[in-house]
Formats: structure tokens, C-alpha cells, sequence
């Protein structure tokens, strides 16, 4: 491997984690300023060299063929550095984004007043979600109803459903008014992450799946639809999230959360 692929590969492997470079804050950003620095000197070094070793001994002839002309050179270089530029630019912007982020939720700005500042105000959700700041608007919300807490708690979904602002959605029937809203795609996020700790510790250490109590019509429909959209189908684990999992055959059938698992094996039929 020459230099000038050495140059290249540590390249990439910086372009990869500039982002975490830049996040924290001064170190960061002089240690991206002197990086720009290396890569200009060593990319000039390693040419001067090549340019050097390639000379014969014979006068006016030279044995390295693959030597690139300046105006390529410079081409190189210019790319380089563009490309580095407009990642560090893109972290930097990024940032001062997540840092407003944060001071709107400590200071209590409502989720419209969250979607004016990041220019999505009077969008629909499904134009909204293909704007670069919706990314934004999900942390606001993440961190304003503080999910990872919720996570590490092991907080119910129907407690999220409810906190998220869907108390007033008690049918299945309501679920299309919500389905596509950023805060239902936060729901489903949760359910994901939640659903993947309590199968662990359900397989690994056999805890207790905790069914939501008191969860509405609308929320358990959501929920078992999410639970047969997994890739690998675990009808036990959704007899343990309705409640059902000790019950014999016939007083499954008799259970008022039977339908659902009838869902749960439809949909997850559907699925495979």
C-alpha cells in the first residue's frame, strides 16, 4: 500500500467520525483544523517525493509512468479538502441545531413552537418527513418526553401512548387519524426498543413480560400490529404482552384479549 492510499484510508476513517469530533466543541474543532492541515502537507510531501524517486538517471527521462500531472494533482487535493469542508460544515450546523434542541425543551417550548423554529409548521407529517430538520423535530420530542428514561425504566407502551398525547385515541378505528404523525413513529420507536430489552431478559433470565394495564382499544391494536411486523414471528412473547401466556388453551379463547392475538397470528402470517 503507497502512502497516498494511506492518506486516503485515514481520510475516510476521519470523515467517519467528525461528528464526534466536532461534538466536543474546541478540542474538536482544532483537532478537524490541524487534521486539514496533515492531509494538505502529507498529500504535498508524499507528491514531492514521488516526483523525486521517480527521476532516472538518464537525463530528461523518467521511469514513473503513473505519475500524475499538476492540474490532477491539484484536482486531488482540491476534492480533499471540498469533501472535508462540507462534512465538517454539515456536523457543525448539525450541532448548533441539537444544542437549540435542548434549550427548547429545558425551556418548555410547546411542539408547534418546536416545528415554526425548525421551518416545518403547517406541514403534514408525510411532507415534513422528508425535510432535513425533521430529524430535529424527533430528538425535540425524544428528549422532551424523555424516552430514554422511559426505556431504562421499562415504562409501560400504554403509559408512553398516554404521555405522547394519545389518551384521547381509545378505538382502533382512530388509529388512521394518527398513523403517520411524528409522535406515533416515536411510539412505534419505543415499542421497538422496549420490545427488544424485555424479549432478552424474558429468554435470558426469564422476567416477567409486564402487560400494560388499562390500555385502550386503540393502543393494544397498535401494539400487536408493530409486534407482527418483527421479522421473526414469537407468539409466546405476544401471549406474555396480553397476559395470556399462562392460561390453557380454553381459557385463552375466553380471554378478552384473545382477539388480539388472533391479530397478532393474522398479521404476522401476512407478514412472513
Amino acid at each position: 500500500m503507497t502512502l497516498y492510499y494511506v492518506i486516503a484510508l485515514v481520510f475516510v476513517t476521519f470523515l467517519g467520525n467528525v461528528d464526534v469530533l466536532l461534538a466536543t466543541t474546541e478540542f474538536g474543532e482544532n483537532a478537524v483544523i490541524f487534521f486539514q492541515e496533515c492531509i494538505i502537507a502529507s498529500f504535498i510531501c508524499y507528491k514531492s517525493n514521488k516526483n523525486i524517486g521517480g527521476r532516472s538517471l538518464r537525463v530528461g527521462k523518467a521511469t514513473n509512468t503513473d505519475e500524475m500531472d499538476p492540474a490532477e494533482d491539484r484536482g486531488v487535493l482540491t476534492s480533499l479538502v471540498g469533501n472535508l469542508n462540507t462534512r465538517v460544515n454539515a456536523a457543525r450546523e448539525a450541532i448548533r441545531i441539537s444544542k437549540e434542541v435542548k434549550a427548547w425543551v429545558k425551556s418548555g417550548k410547546s411542539d408547534f413552537e418546536a416545528q415554526s423554529l425548525l421551518g416545518l409548521a403547517g406541514m403534514s407529517d408525510d411532507v415534513a418527513g422528508i425535510k432535513p430538520n425533521y430529524e430535529h423535530f424527533e430528538k425535540f420530542l425524544i428528549r422532551k418526553y424523555r424516552f430514554s428514561d422511559m426505556l431504562i425504566n421499562e415504562t409501560p407502551t400504554y403509559n408512553v401512548w398516554v404521555t405522547i398525547g394519545f389518551g384521547n385515541i381509545r378505538t382502533a378505528d382512530q388509529l388512521p387519524i394518527i398513523s403517520n404523525t411524528a409522535k406515533f413513529k416515536l411510539y412505534e420507536r419505543y415499542v421497538k426498543a422496549f420490545d427488544r430489552v424485555t424479549i432478552n431478559k424474558l429468554y435470558s433470565y426469564r422476567t416477567p413480560v409486564q402487560s400494560s394495564s388499562g390500555a385502550s382499544d386503540a393502543e393494544m391494536t397498535a401494539r400487536i400490529m408493530l409486534l407482527a411486523k418483527q421479522r421473526r414471528p414469537d407468539p409466546y412473547y405476544a401471549k406474555c404482552v396480553l397476559g395470556i401466556n399462562k392460561l390453557n388453551a380454553q381459557a385463552v379463547t375466553h380471554h378478552s384479549n384473545y382477539k388480539y392475538y388472533q391479530l397478532y397470528l393474522k398479521l404476522a402470517n401476512q407478514a412472513a
